[in-house]
């Protein structure tokens, strides 16, 4: 598995943006290396729903970005953190119900590498290109 790192590939160049990225990759972070060290289950789950809750609030905050500057393209991109969200509850819910936690480890992986880093660089990229246009 990859180790997550925040790249310059990944900058939207929106402070705020950037730095809840930055968090919620080392959050993933956090919780993979947890799940890789066989840490304790408590620890795991309080590590995923902080995950969860941070990803809600940082989604919810892009929106009202979205929302404030008539970003053509809201319904989509939020119906994309919708889909996101559910994915990060799902697991959260599997790893409580036992699943094997190197599984866990690698969807989680997949989820923060394919999904969240492709948003990043195409919905949120072009997000900051509309804010920048309309701050002008």
């Amino acid at each position: 598995m990859s180790v997550m790192r925040f790249t310059d590939d990944l900058r939207t160049n929106v402070a705020k943006i950037d730095t809840d990225h930055q968090q919620i990759i080392l959050q993933a972070e956090k919780v993979y290396n947890a799940l890789s060290n066989g840490e304790g289950q408590a620890v795991i789950n309080d590590s995923l729903r902080f995950l969860e809750g941070y990803v809600i609030r940082h989604f919810r905050d892009e929106e009202m970005l979205q929302q404030k500057s008539v970003y053509p393209s809201f319904k989509k991109h939020q119906a994309l953190h919708d889909g996101f969200v559910a994915d990060i509850q799902k697991l959260r819910s599997r790893h409580q119900q036992g699943e094997n936690s190197a599984i866990i480890a690698m969807d989680l992986n997949r989820m923060i590498s394919e999904w969240f880093f492709g948003h990043i660089r195409v919905m949120d990229k072009d997000l900051a290109k509309h804010l920048r246009n309309t701050q002008k």
